[in-house]
């Protein structure tokens, strides 16, 4: 991110070129999101090599506001999906560690994934109309 902003800033026009960023490894899915955005925000073609995929806990976002704000949406209908992906699945027995209390992997209760998602859309669209990117974290 830090490139992109530093290069995009010394820039004199508009280019329609592609502007590629070469890198030994795949850009993670929070940057290929936000490079993404970026150049829908800012009118350019920035690329790397793809992502891996992977979100990383300690990614920040740039305070380009416009820019952070379709990260931040990508990554709650990212959420949004795997949680609607998850529902119907079933707790199985072999896929519980040995409890250290001793009780029954039989005696939970399995996840109800459909709650989950529809808990977490009512909380998103609680909390949509006055969430902004974090600054600097």
């Amino acid at each position: 991110m830090r490139l992109i902003i530093s290069l995009d800033s010394s820039k004199e026009e508009s280019s329609e070129q592609v502007r590629p960023i070469g890198c030994s490894k795949r850009s993670c899915l929070c940057c290929w999101h936000w490079i993404n955005s970026y150049n829908l925000v800012h009118h350019t073609t920035w690329m790397t090599g793809g992502s891996h995929g992977k979100p990383y806990m300690n990614w920040a976002l740039s305070n380009d506001i416009p820019v952070d704000l379709k990260v931040v949406a990508a990554m709650r209908m990212r959420v949004l999906d795997t949680l609607k992906w998850m529902e119907g699945w079933q707790r199985r027995p072999s896929d519980e560690h040995a409890s250290s209390s001793g009780s029954s992997p039989d005696s939970e209760e399995p996840v109800d994934w459909k709650a989950l998602t529809e808990r977490y859309v009512e909380y998103d669209v609680g909390h949509s109309d006055t969430a902004t990117p974090a600054q600097g974290v």
